[in-house]
């Protein structure tokens, strides 16, 4: 029992960090910015490094775990998170800064792919539920102190004392793993073929999105990027040991509904701190600790429904949560679409508490399903496939916000055009993630019916 509550105060570390630090940077857009001498809408560079090194490196990471153990792979990640954080707060420049988020990314790939399968594996049948939901809660607890804490200590101390902060954070998270049991080697095989076609394949893909409007040179290294993934596809089908459960994912319906949900999901909200801290920053002139103290509203909400809604996966049907969740989800981000500069900012907050409680619903409801869908044994594969569609999701949602910023920004910050341009980005970017949010409440939706359907004919 002490075992699981040190492990359960580590992911929790975990998950809390890196939307944190994330939304950290989101808010501290103004900040970096001017430290580092570039136009606001460049700091989505650094997110989407960030996101595209993580999302790459899930299946490495996964195959990783596999051959070394998930606690073994879970500590090193850790422990080169804590070390790259120094390195990212003494960036000199611009580019240095994306190249040391990217590595982050990478390090946090070896958590993302491990730190669920390690919390299912290490508690009682009848606390995951529950667990998952206080896992999910400090996701949004990240996401709702990251704009109140990471505004004033951008505004008191400077946007690199976040990262001295996560510094320490990752430390304790580190410790407190170690406490936990040694699992044992899934796997000898290290299919390296497998794992470099994965990490080209999609960080190409992801790195091209975001550079199409650049050069036509980045359309064909989409193509060579889906290439890859195509390939590796064909060679996980004629694999004996697979990284991903392929044919457990075409067999399961509900599974997979649901993994499609959580990829529109993500690309769907990954950005809207993001472009509400532009909002309320640029556009309205807020500071970056008010901006923070407006941002709250959202994670609370997030927080309060994501424990109700692991507390409930065991007692009612978890699929109904979801559907309700992705709708609210989607009505949010077409409120969000609506607002102009004069927009007062009571009403940002009513729609932040439609979207947070959408998300609380969601989050944890629909992690139970997809973990509860398959058997122990695959558990951490699982796990690290939720976490690929979650961060490919992400990088994939801010790849196109990326492309969305170039296709309608061309003045520079400071032009009288540059609001109207920036304005007109924020409705475009809106729209484009209620549609999508609005297949991903299809997919839920789709779920519902398939076990509804798997419950007649038992």
């Amino acid at each position: 029992m002490q075992n699981s509550i040190f492990l359960l105060i580590s992911v929790c570390i975990t998950a809390f960090m890196s939307p944190f630090i994330g939304q950290t940077l989101s808010v501290a857009v103004d900040s970096i910015a001017t430290d580092l001498k570039v136009q606001p809408q460049m700091i989505t560079s650094v997110i989407s490094a960030f996101m595209i090194a993580s999302a790459s490196f899930l299946l490495p990471a996964s195959a990783i775990a596999n051959k070394f153990g998930i606690k073994t792979t879970y500590a090193i990640g850790s422990i080169l998170v804590s070390i790259i954080s120094i390195a990212v707060a003494y960036s000199p420049n611009f580019i240095f800064l994306i190249i040391t988020r990217a590595l982050q990314g990478i390090a946090y790939g070896l958590i993302f792919s491990t730190s669920m399968a390690l919390l299912i594996n290490n508690v009682a049948k009848d606390k995951k539920g529950f667990y998952i939901g206080i896992n999910v809660a400090f996701v949004y607890l990240g996401l709702m102190l990251s704009p109140l804490l990471g505004g004033f200590i951008t505004d008191y101390l400077g946007w690199r004392y976040v990262f001295y902060f996560g510094t320490i954070m990752q430390l304790i998270s580190f410790i407190c793993v170690l406490k936990t049991k040694q699992d044992k080697a899934v796997s000898d095989n290290f299919p390296i073929f497998q794992v470099i076609l994965a990490f080209l394949g999609l960080s190409i893909s992801l790195i091209s999105l975001t550079k199409l409007k650049d050069s036509v040179y980045f359309s064909i290294l989409l193509i060579i990027g889906l290439v890859f993934l195509i390939i590796f596809v064909i060679k996980e089908k004629n694999s004996k040991t697979p990284l991903l459960p392929l044919l457990d994912l075409i067999n399961n319906n509900s599974l997979r509904y649901e993994l499609y949900s959580s990829f529109c999901n993500y690309i769907a909200t990954c950005a809207i701190t993001l472009l509400l801290s532009m909002h309320l920053q640029i556009l309205q002139g807020y500071s970056a600790s008010s901006t923070g103290t407006i941002l709250c509203t959202q994670p609370i909400f997030m927080i309060i429904f994501s424990i109700l809604s692991g507390k409930l996966c065991t007692q009612i049907n978890a699929h109904i949560m979801i559907v309700i969740g992705s709708l609210l989800t989607t009505i949010a981000l077409v409120l969000f679409s609506l607002l102009t500069i004069k927009s007062s900012v009571y009403t940002v907050i009513v729609i932040q508490i439609i979207s947070g409680i959408g998300f609380g619903l969601y989050g944890s409801a629909n992690t139970h399903v997809i973990m509860s869908s398959v058997l122990p044994e695959k558990y951490s594969v699982v796990s690290a496939l939720h976490a690929i569609t979650r961060s490919v999701g992400m990088a994939t949602g801010i790849a196109f916000l990326s492309l969305i910023f170039v296709y309608f920004i061309n003045t520079q910050a400071g032009n009288p055009i540059y609001n109207n341009e920036l304005s007109y980005s924020l409705f475009v970017a809106y729209i484009f993630s209620a549609i999508v949010s609005l297949f991903g409440f299809i997919f839920s939706f789709l779920s519902y019916l398939q076990q509804n359907k798997n419950k007649l004919y038992s």
